[in-house]
């Protein structure tokens, strides 16, 4: 700052004397000297953008809400406007939605240096590109904790007008012009205010609802999106097993929901639905009685569903991604009080494959936190697990699941296994991938960690940060051959790093003794025995679960409510105190990569999947990272494997035009460093996390929240 001030000195000198003196009274600081900066070199050096009119990316097949297009470029920015089918293969970002891909060229610049871009509604994520010879902002999708719901006007019944601002900043950071699109309705989408409850069968409408439909709702055509207006809980009556929102055979849909289950119900179903979205949809069940909340199953692909907000008293799963179900993404999950929180497959011939689960709680659960029930090759990243009368993650019933990754998770006082790799008679859990997991306050008879109930889990590779304590029965129940042997020593490729004896009574910012502003129902944060609202909250980092005291008591275990247990709101947000779970996990290079395999026997099929590669030097057995090392392990070398490369410690920032978005992230992409275990990682702006190291993964931007912790 030395020389800003040095070149003022100069510039001011220079002024007339009347122009110096009222300058002389402003206060001497780092915020008035960049002001000035601007002031003396703006005009010169920083001409106003000239921004272009707003347009769609794809105009012929990505115009209006709900369309996609293929992801057939080198980039999600230079697809070649093709529609899609509907049946491709892969998951939810081989089509691009192009509601979201809006596009400004600004005439007067060359480089994306120094300009910046916003839209006036806050709603979407802008990056600057110039891989085409132009300027130009592309709003990669959505941003975080923006939703379709927020580009309506609920009043009015039809789209917000919106507009681009482009702003240029000088070398300081301070914005020295700035010019704006012309506000405008950027989609043609019908938008239908009210829809009659019963079949919608109109495709490309919105339907939006104001009011309590007090009925059900089924579609008959592709591209339709159902919205209810934020804090307005919805009902219906549906039959036993009926469903209030029943998506069946159906493409392109778009669910935003406020749900109230009744009992013998489910809320959503998706069966044989492909490329749809549930987004921020919230459901609420109370009382005895009620099914699931989420089906998704019939051979549902590539649905994206994120934002989800489950809170119950007697469900019999929270969200069950069900049978022969593919490359589906679920994205920041919250289920508190399910029998079953989220379960991958419902039956011993699910085939549920190729799924990616990221940020989850899952709590409160009378049997299990996660099922995994015939279901192979899935990724579940950044999670926590609690209060559950069984196991916090299990693979279960005589079948095998195996190739699953299981990274950055906690699993806390269960009454049985934090995770149990083998649980029930017949070969189970093999060849998992498991890095940096906590098990901690596990009360019940049997291990924390557990690969050898019912039969052997073997050939898994444990990895990175192993972290126990205060366990009743014990840490690590396992035998040779499994990756990890009783005592939590690594066996056959593993190895991670084991830290004992710890506990997280004071890791989380735990129960809310104030009132929560955005729950209708709470005092103080207590919900008693018959709570009115168990899915609002002030941040998605709280939940519901029984007020039995520090999250190390045993009577915690179990849901809570339904007239006999009382409930408090709970905030899984960790301190910035703990050091048991927080700033536990080091800035990962470009050499600390998972390898993950992807259940496909050919090539086709495997390059469908964004960011997998055929054939790739790569051993069957996860851990082994030789050829002579895998094949004398027993393993197969390359031939008929099709896997991903990825980064540890970090999943890759969403809808930003940049990369695949798949959430994994990879080479060339920007990403989000995880310093903490579980699905917490800061808050506060995204800053650089420091320079990233390559190896080989490449070209990577790290960035992390700026404050970790409370």
């Amino acid at each position: 700052m030395r020389l800003a001030r040095f070149i003022v000195f100069l510039l001011v000198g220079s002024l007339p004397i009347s122009l110096c003196s009222c300058l002389a009274r402003l206060p001497v600081n780092n915020t008035w000297e960049n002001v000035l900066l601007a002031l003396l070199l703006s005009p010169q050096s920083y001409p106003t953008p000239k921004p272009g009119p707003l347009t769609a990316l794809y105009p012929v097949n990505g115009a209006n809400w709900n369309d996609y297009v293929k992801a057939d470029g080198s980039s999600r920015l230079n697809a070649s406007d093709t529609a899609c089918a509907g049946t491709e293969k892969g998951g939810y970002n081989r089509c691009i939605h192009g509601g979201e891909m809006r596009v400004v060229t600004v005439h007067n610049y060359s480089s994306c240096s120094g300009l910046s871009a916003s839209d006036s509604l806050g709603a979407f994520h802008w990056t600057c590109d110039s891989s085409n010879g132009q300027v130009r902002f592309v709003s990669g999708g959505l941003a975080e904790d923006k939703h379709l719901s927020d580009l309506i006007d609920f009043t009015s019944g039809s789209f917000k007008s919106n507009s681009v601002t482009i702003a240029v900043s000088n070398s300081a950071g301070v914005t020295v012009a700035s010019a704006a699109t012309t506000s405008a309705l950027w989609w043609t989408n019908p938008v239908i205010k009210n829809p009659a409850p019963g079949i919608l069968a109109t495709s490309g409408t919105i339907n939006i609802l104001t009011t309590n439909p007090a009925g059900i709702f089924s579609f008959s055509a592709d591209k339709i999106a159902l919205v209810s207006q934020p804090g307005l809980l919805i009902e219906g009556s549906a039959a036993v097993d009926g469903h209030l929102i029943d998506c069946q055979n159906d493409k392109f849909m778009w669910l935003e929901l406020e749900l109230n289950q009744k009992d013998d119900t489910n809320a959503i179903r998706f069966s044989n639905t492909w490329f749809s979205v549930m987004r921020n949809v919230k459901i609420q069940q109370l009382g005895a009685g009620g099914g699931n909340a989420i089906v998704v199953n019939g051979g549902s692909y590539n649905n994206l569903i994120r934002d989800i907000h489950i809170g119950a008293e007697d469900t019999i799963r929270g969200l069950e991604n069900g049978n022969l179900n593919r490359y589906n993404t679920f994205y920041r999950i919250r289920i508190a009080g399910a029998n079953y929180g989220f379960y991958f497959g419902d039956a011993a011939t699910a085939d549920v494959d190729n799924n990616i689960l990221i940020d989850y709680i899952i709590n409160s659960n009378p049997s299990a936190g996660i099922i995994c029930w015939d279901s192979d090759s899935n990724v579940m990243l950044n999670g926590g697990t609690l209060f559950s009368g069984a196991y916090g993650t299990a693979q279960v019933n005589g079948v095998l699941s195996q190739s699953n990754l299981i990274a950055n998770q906690f699993a806390l006082n269960h009454l049985q296994n934090g995770l149990a790799l083998s649980q029930g008679v017949g070969k189970l859990g093999d060849l998992n991938t498991v890095g940096d997991l906590a098990l901690l306050h596990h009360q019940g008879a049997k291990f924390a960690l557990d690969t050898d109930q019912g039969s052997a889990s073997l050939n898994n590779f444990f990895t990175g940060r192993l972290i126990t304590g205060n366990n009743t029965t014990g840490d690590c129940e396992s035998a040779a051959g499994s990756g990890i042997i009783t005592g939590c020593t690594p066996d056959l490729a593993s190895n991670f790093t084991y830290t004992a004896g710890q506990t997280a009574a004071g890791s989380f910012v735990g129960r809310i003794l104030a009132d929560d502003t955005a729950n209708t129902a709470d005092t103080n944060g207590s919900l008693g025995i018959n709570p009115g609202d168990l899915i609002h909250f002030e941040n998605s980092y709280r939940t519901t679960a029984r007020d039995m005291g520090d999250v190390a008591n045993a009577a915690n275990v179990n849901r809570c409510g339904n007239g006999a247990t009382a409930c408090r709101i709970w905030d899984w947000r960790l301190k910035a105190t703990d050091n048991v779970l927080r700033s536990t996990l080091a800035l990962p290079s470009g050499n600390d990569v998972y390898y993950h395999l992807w259940d496909e026997s050919n090539q086709s099929d495997c390059e469908s999947i964004p960011g997998a590669v055929w054939q790739a030097q790569l051993c069957s057995r996860p851990g082994w990272v030789t050829s002579a090392a895998c094949m004398g392990a027993g393993g197969t070398w390359s031939t008929g494997l099709c896997s991903s490369t990825f980064l540890r410690r970090a999943f890759e920032r969403l809808n930003d035009g940049i990369g695949n978005e798949n959430g994994l992230c990879e080479s060339g992409e920007v990403c989000i460093y995880t310093p903490n275990i579980g699905p917490y990682q800061g808050h506060g702006n995204l800053i650089s996390a420091g320079t990233f190291t390559d190896g080989i993964l490449t070209g990577i931007t790290l960035l992390k929240y700026s404050t970790n912790g409370i």
